[in-house]
């Protein structure tokens, strides 16, 4: 059983997680949402 604490995964998971989501605000901004 591999039990990789996998932290740096995370963070790039939630990091791109956060980027979506701004970027899916930004697009909603200028479509004027």
């Amino acid at each position: 059983e591999h039990h990789f604490t996998g932290s740096r995964e995370e963070i790039k998971y939630q990091a791109a997680v956060a980027a979506l989501d701004m970027l899916r605000g930004y697009l909603k901004d200028m479509s004027g949402g």
